[in-house]
């Protein structure tokens, strides 16, 4: 069964991990809630925590989506692709934020992420909406 338990926290809020970060992260591991680390690539990034047990996804910033689809975008298409194969080597998903078009959507596919955010997909529903969006269709969301 998939896990649907778990926090976001940004990469910028890991910058100064404390011990007292880290045996909180910890416990949430021993607990079964997964953490995913969000807005990854907006600033500095520390690969290295993606070999932490207690990550179970990353969300790349939209910062490297905004150009995915564009011919200039060869640079964004290389880093997504490299950090989604660093991600799934370490058993965690992939998720590309920003994604605006169906050629973005596409292309993160193409690129690794299994799972996306943007206005292509959807845009911000009510609690009502959803309910409704859930009734409507027995696929994943």
């Amino acid at each position: 069964m998939q896990e649907f338990s778990g926090i976001r926290i940004t990469e910028t809020a890991l910058l100064h991990e404390s011990e007292q970060v880290r045996a909180n992260l910890g416990e949430l591991h021993r607990h079964n809630i997964g953490v995913t680390i969000d807005d990854f690539g907006a600033g500095y990034s520390n690969l290295a925590r993606l070999r932490s047990p207690w990550v179970r996804g990353v969300k790349l910033d939209r910062s490297l989506t905004s150009d995915l689809a564009a011919p200039s975008g060869d640079f964004s298409r290389q880093l997504m692709r490299s950090a989604a194969q660093l991600a799934q080597s370490q058993n965690a998903t992939t998720t590309a934020e920003g994604l605006e078009s169906a050629a973005h959507v596409e292309a993160a596919r193409r690129l690794g992420c299994q799972l996306g955010q943007g206005y292509a997909l959807s845009y911000p529903l009510t609690a009502e909406q959803f309910t409704q969006l859930l009734q409507m269709t027995h696929t994943t969301v």
